[in-house]
């Protein structure tokens, strides 16, 4: 195994306090007094070495922030940053295996956002080439996938279900990249599973499912995970995964993914989708690949934008970025304007990404991201935005419906190197496709809902896209958008990305802009209220709290303005260009606290 990264130079132990000898009489009086030194010494070390391990957090904020002198980890579950920190200062193990680690953890904690039965995007941003690259693991359609198969789902829940990526592309990063023992980062995740306390997000999930369960008993497998002997869990009861903890150790005992792809393990995961519907074969994983390369790339401000191609949204988010960079706008310019320029910018890039699709298989979507990632593009639409006045979808070229994407989960990563991981993965709704393996404890996918379906309209009369019809071997449009900024002298400033369906790009464009144009705080830049508009339908939505003030002058411009309980859930850390210190950030919206040393 080969890896460009730089080694860190921090032990592999938790933290060695180097002593020295020293030489004194051996009288009775210096040896209590040696000995009264020590134990205040041990007292003191006692106090600080957690917090030395650990960074320091603030408690100005409801949602949880961390300052770290050398590394940090931002996930939506306080465990698995730490699993990612560890990773880091007691494997010996860079941002990529912090990141195998997140990864790992999150699939196990959060059942009902991610697992190994799921797929994602991500950006590696290597600080000693000064390159960033992407990764997609998207899920891909299997075999036997047809554009009319949604239709069926009800009665074949298993054509819902796409070829898993995360197992694939955890093995491709750590092979390439890693430094920690493979054995050892997916043993941690197994210890976790093994019992871990269920968190409100997760008790949450577990109660929007139970009517479901309750009466499908095709899904009982799910069941008998999420209530066992007939009872549900609650928040702070103990979730108990085995056969996941056993799947986990033994692909870290074999070493690589081909004991999910290319195994009796396979064979048994195609049997239990295709006996609920599924159009699977073997070759379907096999032969499943996980397409890397140059990650997509942008300016905003002196800073270089790192991201995702499509089928993922980067290009959705520089649009956006492009777009309000050219007002000059400056700090004392936020407020109802800046929102109201905000929006209309998300306005003009959902009226693009509904266009996209994977480019594999639709060629001319190469030639529609050059297009947005023109500068003339993003002076051209800002040209059309009105400060006093907002339009109908088709200002707009709002031409397709939008599918309804669903849950996600993203966590970001920096370590003293400089090297910096952006990672969304995702099963999709709560759940995924709700086919728990009674085999191998994972949850497969229900990511085929991503694509659109021909001859069918939304509530809004607008047709499908169809560069986003379904294909063998194809991925669906996602609007996750990872990110990792970069500054001229080559070190990371920011990584960036959220978790939330289709409110994913606007939240991360908005928490950028917040924190580079109106220089808020990074925790000011994510915690607050945030307005959300995806052009389809022709809706402002605000959080609760949104100040009724921007809302009330949104109302007056022309918007339809409608409460929403829901939110994009962003994870991000940024790097102080002067003390260097790392500031990381865990959205109010989920349980999640960062780690890092």
């Amino acid at each position: 195994m080969s890896a460009t990264f730089q080694v860190m130079e921090i032990d592999d132990q938790p933290l060695v306090v180097p002593t020295k000898r020293i030489r004194f009489s051996a009288t009775k009086r210096y040896l209590v007094l040696l000995l009264v030194v020590l134990v205040l010494g041990a007292i003191t070390l006692s106090i600080a070495l957690p917090l030395c391990l650990t960074g320091t957090k603030k408690s100005t904020s409801p949602s949880n922030e961390g300052q770290y002198a050398h590394a940090a980890v931002a996930a939506d579950s306080a465990l698995c940053s730490t699993l990612g920190r560890r990773a880091m200062q007691e494997l010996g193990g860079n941002a990529v295996d912090a990141a195998v680690a997140t990864t790992l953890c999150l699939g196990v904690v959060h059942p009902q956002s991610s697992g190994i039965g799921g797929g994602g995007f991500l950006v590696i941003y290597n600080r000693s080439t000064g390159q960033a690259e992407s990764f997609n693991f998207r899920e891909a359609a299997p075999t036997g996938a047809y554009e009319m198969m949604l239709l069926d789902q009800n009665e074949k829940p298993g054509v819902v279900v796409g070829v898993p990526g995360e197992v694939k592309m955890l093995e491709e990063i750590w092979q390439k990249y890693g430094q920690a023992d493979w054995k050892s980062l997916f043993d941690m995740a197994a210890e976790v599973a093994d019992g871990f306390e269920v968190n409100s997000p997760l008790a949450s999930a577990i109660a929007s499912v139970k009517e479901k369960l309750d009466e499908d008993p095709r899904f009982s497998s799910l069941k008998d995970l999420v209530a066992p002997d007939g009872v549900y869990l609650r928040e702070g009861d103990t979730m108990k995964r085995p056969l996941l903890a056993q799947t986990l150790r033994a692909i870290g005992a074999s070493g690589s993914s081909d004991i999910f792809y290319k195994s009796d393990w396979t064979s048994t995961m195609v049997q239990e989708i295709n006996e609920l519907g599924g159009g699977f074969t073997y070759d379907d994983f096999a032969l499943y690949e996980t397409p890397s390369g140059s990650a997509l790339q942008g300016e905003f401000m002196d800073m270089t934008v790192y991201g995702m191609k499509p089928p993922a949204s980067g290009v959705v988010h520089q649009l956006m970025l492009n777009i309000l960079s050219g007002y000059d706008m400056t700090a004392d310019d936020f407020g109802l304007l800046s929102y109201q320029r905000t929006i209309e910018t998300f306005k003009f890039a959902y009226g693009q990404r509904n266009k996209l699709g994977d480019p594999v298989f639709e060629p001319d979507v190469e030639d529609l991201v050059d297009v947005m990632m023109n500068p003339a593009t993003a002076n051209e639409m800002r040209a059309k935005i009105m400060d006093d006045a907002t339009f109908p979808p088709e200002y707009y070229e709002g031409n397709y419906s939008l599918p309804d994407e669903h849950g996600t989960t993203h966590f970001s990563v920096i370590d003293s190197d400089g090297n910096a991981v952006a990672l969304t993965t995702t099963v999709n709704t709560y759940f995924g496709s709700k086919i728990h393996s009674p085999t191998l404890g994972l949850i497969y996918n229900d990511e085929m809902r991503d694509f659109s379906t021909p001859n069918t309209t939304d509530v809004w009369d607008l047709p499908p896209n169809p560069r986003n019809f379904v294909k063998p071997g194809k991925r669906p449009l996602s609007s996750t958008c990872p990110s990792v900024l970069v500054d001229s002298n080559g070190d990371v400033a920011m990584a960036i990305g959220a978790a939330g369906g289709s409110r994913i790009t606007p939240a991360v464009a908005l928490a950028v802009t917040k924190f580079y144009i109106f220089q808020k705080t990074l925790l000011e830049s994510i915690d607050p209220p945030r307005p959300h508009h995806q052009l389809i339908p022709n809706v402002v939505f605000i959080e609760n709290s949104f100040p009724d003030e921007y809302a009330d002058g949104l109302r007056d411009i022309g918007h339809q303005v409608n409460l929403t309980s829901s939110g994009a859930v962003v994870q991000g850390i940024v790097r102080d260009p002067n003390t260097k210190e790392l500031t990381a950030v865990c959205d109010i919206r989920k349980d999640g606290e960062p780690d890092g040393f």
